[in-house]
């Protein structure tokens, strides 16, 4: 394609389903089994977005059109784990982030299936576990990109570089979260998302350049009591969003185990 067709296409489409808790021999090009903390399960599909990340740095220096930008790269199908439970939606949370931090070029990301954003029996529906992170970020999500940097890296890849193995681990310098930053589209509020794919508290110290803030802030906690909680027709929903108000100037968070969290700071 990118030899023989250019300027004939706008993007290339790519599927992405890695296989939970298998990793790719790059000798025998066969799985194996491994076994893996939760962290490490829920940076099974972000890493294969950023296995994307590597090979476009390649292709750019193969064909140095690309470096203009006017193609783009679709995650048209992408996928992990089709059980509908808290642990999923921590894993669907760091793709996102990964997602977010090269939308340079990854211009669309089509989940596998819409259907998996419902619970439902032959006469009732109601929005699933899975499709309740989707909804949080849709609606206190921004759509502007902040950087975001910090002095605790992800730990080095434990395998060797190449098949589904990213060059870095995927995730920010924040370890043991995984933050994403925005901005909102009128750029009034900024929202800071955290991921602990844990089951301890941590603690996050937290500082902004050039973004002067009220002292209250809102948080929207995403969690359950257990990794496979999850919400079904006709039960009490397991997993559920709170929304709370909290000291916007204090320099340090405390994030709860097993949640996502979408904080908003508002400016002044």
């Amino acid at each position: 394609m990118l030899k023989n067709s250019w300027g004939k296409f706008d993007a290339l489409a790519t599927h992405a389903y890695p296989p939970e808790n298998k990793r790719f021999d790059l000798k025998t090009g066969k799985l194996f089994d491994v076994q893996q903390s939760l962290q490490e399960w829920s940076r099974q599909m972000p890493n294969r977005v950023r296995t994307m990340v590597d090979a476009w740095e390649d292709y750019k220096k193969l064909f140095p059109e690309l470096n203009k930008g006017s193609v783009k790269v679709f995650f048209d199908e992408w996928a992990f784990h089709f059980q509908d439970d808290l642990q999923g939606c921590l894993a669907v949370a760091m793709t996102f982030h990964e997602f977010f931090r090269h939308t340079d070029f990854i211009d669309m990301a089509g989940y596998t299936m819409a259907t998996g954003w419902l619970d439902f029996n032959r006469t009732q529906s109601i929005i699933s576990t899975r499709g309740r992170v989707f909804q949080l970020y849709n609606q206190h999500f921004g759509s502007i990109p902040i950087a975001v940097d910090g002095n605790s890296p992800q730990p080095a890849p434990q395998y060797p570089i190449g098949g589904d193995q990213p060059r870095v681990n995927s995730g920010s310098p924040t370890y043991p979260l995984d933050l994403s930053a925005s901005l909102s589209a009128d750029g009034k509020t900024l929202i800071l998302a955290v991921v602990n794919a844990t089951e301890s508290a941590q603690k996050l110290q937290i500082g902004f350049e050039g973004f002067k803030h009220k002292p209250l802030g809102k948080n929207f906690n995403f969690t359950g009591p257990r990794v496979d909680s999850r919400n079904q027709v006709g039960k009490e929903p397991e997993v559920v969003v709170r929304e709370s108000q909290f000291n916007a100037k204090a320099d340090s968070l405390e994030v709860t185990p097993l949640s996502i969290n979408l904080y908003h700071y508002y400016a002044v």
